[in-house]
């Protein structure tokens, strides 16, 4: 059983180096003719955007992360159950992403970033975590 678990961690870390390696640096990138800080602010300050949401969680992944597979159930019961929370995936395979995993320092993956009413980070996790120690640090 722990050589599947090294073995699965391996492959999650490989599909994430080989992105790394060709990213530029997210203050560098552009988003929608903005930068990076300038989009993250936009799109999670809900004081300034006025959308209806206390939280965001932004679950960095990829689909061919056996651990990142698992915490799609957790995502899905935290976006049945918690209507406050704004939820976004981003898929740390695609290249298109690249600013987004260099923002928030996305070294490994699964990783879960959680964000407060203002767009600031509150919470950080790398790996899987269980619905009910995620939803805890949504009080």
């Amino acid at each position: 059983m722990k050589k599947a678990t090294y073995l699965t961690l391996l492959l999650c870390l490989f599909s994430l180096f080989t992105v790394c390696a060709q990213r530029k640096k997210a203050t560098d990138m552009k988003i929608g003719g903005g930068n990076m800080e300038d989009s993250v602010r936009l799109q999670f300050d809900y004081t300034l955007n006025g959308k209806p949401y206390d939280y965001t969680l932004i679950e960095f992944g990829s689909h061919y992360c056996v651990p990142c597979r698992l915490m799609e159930s957790v995502v899905d019961s935290v976006r049945a159950t918690r209507p406050e929370v704004n939820i976004r995936f981003v898929d740390a395979a695609k290249e298109a992403n690249a600013c987004w995993l260099d923002y928030f320092r996305i070294d490994i993956i699964p990783q879960q970033v959680v964000m407060d009413r203002r767009g600031k980070t509150i919470f950080r996790h790398r790996g899987y975590i269980p619905y009910k120690e995620l939803v805890e640090h949504f009080k």
